[in-house]
């Protein structure tokens, strides 16, 4: 699951020590400085280049707002 969402095909939920490099080379981000209390977190991959498309900001912003809410 995490390879996939490497690759700009998603969102993917795990343990964030097994996503330390990924992470570190930045081809993973986690949107939340918080991490979840079941010992997962979040991440939503997407290629740069479509950072600024709505469609993206709405996927990306879905997790935030439900963090919010928690």
């Amino acid at each position: 699951m995490l390879t996939a969402a490497t690759e700009g095909q998603g969102v993917a939920t795990g343990d964030p020590r097994i996503s330390t490099d990924r992470l570190r080379s930045e081809s993973l981000a986690m949107p939340f400085i918080d991490m979840a209390t079941n010992g997962l977190s979040y991440f939503v991959v997407y290629p740069p280049r479509r950072a600024a498309q709505p469609k993206i900001r709405t996927l990306a912003d879905v997790p935030i707002k439900l963090a919010q809410e928690a």
